[in-house]
């Protein structure tokens, strides 16, 4: 995937951190925990449905899904998780 693609969707979701910033994950959060909580299926990845859970990140799914397969996996949620909690810091 193009690189200034993948940098300009992740700033995308970086704005709309407070949607996340909302449902409890901030930066004093424990996003490995509230990834895990999510996983209802303890599959290690968040199909879309298991993401509907939480309105932040279902609102989000297709721009954080970075390979586009689906799903989130622990690594793409925590991405985004960071750059949210950077743009929640400015």
């Amino acid at each position: 995937m193009n690189r200034k693609l993948v940098l300009g969707v992740l700033m995308g979701v970086a704005v709309s951190g407070y949607a996340f910033a909302g449902e409890g994950i901030k930066s004093s959060s424990n996003p490995d925990k509230t990834f895990s909580s999510l996983d209802t299926d303890k599959s290690g990845t968040l199909t879309k449905e298991e993401a509907t859970k939480h309105s932040g990140i279902a609102h989000n799914f297709s721009a954080v899904d970075l390979d586009q397969d689906g799903t989130l996996d622990s690594s793409e949620f925590l991405a985004a998780i960071q750059k949210i909690n950077v743009a929640n810091q400015e």
